[in-house]
């Protein structure tokens, strides 16, 4: 435990896993476009290895690059990594990508 006049260092932590949540009101309209949102991401991330792991009417799962695990339901959008050497930026960038895209879609 740390003493009360210590500082925790945050540069000393080792990120092991990041995830983003959001949620929103039921997106009816996603219900018919989960294929289309898919391609939409597909399109929008920078080239990488992209595997549909689940596509339904209402949502779809995808593994970006081995790593980013991605999904987008009528009610939520979860974006995660997690593993060695998490590049904090670069998720980021998958993030707002996914983001910018479910948004428009």
């Amino acid at each position: 435990m740390a003493k009360t006049n210590e500082l925790l260092v945050f540069n000393k932590l080792k990120l092991e896993s990041i995830v983003i949540e959001i949620r929103f009101p039921f997106a009816y309209l996603f219900w018919d476009r989960a294929g289309q949102v898919f391609e939409n991401i597909k399109r929008s991330l920078p080239a990488g290895q992209i595997e549909l792991t689940n596509a339904k009417p209402g949502s779809v799962a995808i593994v970006y690059d081995g790593r980013y695990d991605i999904g987008v339901e009528t009610t939520r959008l979860s974006i995660a990594c997690g593993g060695h050497n998490i590049d904090l930026k670069q998720f980021m960038n998958v993030a707002s990508n996914v983001y910018k895209t479910v948004v428009e879609s």
